[in-house]
C-alpha cells in the first residue's frame, strides 16, 4: 500500500516512474530491486539500519511520521515521511 501512495504521488505530480526488475519483497520492512541494472532498496529506516546504512540525524527529526528512504550504492538518495 504504501508503495502504491507514492507511485500515485509521483504520477499527480508528473514524475516519471522508471520499470524495476528483480523486486523482492522483505514483508514490513522493504523492497529491493533492480533498475537500470543496479540495485536500490526502499523501506523503513530499520530496514536501512539492517543493511548497515549510516542514517543522518535529519532523518530521524520526525518521529510521529513513516519515514521510507531510498538506498543506492550503500547512500540514501532519497526520503519521504509519510503521516496519516
Amino acid at each position: 500500500p504504501i508503495a502504491q501512495a507514492i507511485i500515485s504521488y509521483a504520477k499527480k505530480k508528473h514524475i516519471e516512474v522508471e520499470p524495476i526488475y528483480h523486486v523482492k519483497n522483505y514483508s514490513g520492512k522493504g523492497i529491493e530491486a533492480q533498475k537500470r541494472g543496479e540495485l536500490f532498496f526502499a523501506g523503513s529506516l530499520k530496514f536501512a539500519e539492517e543493511n548497515g546504512i549510516e542514517i543522518p540525524k535529519e532523518l530521524k527529526m520526525e518521529p510521529e511520521t513513516l519515514l521510507v528512504v531510498l538506498v543506492h550504492n550503500r547512500e540514501i538518495i532519497g526520503a519521504v515521511h509519510l503521516k496519516e
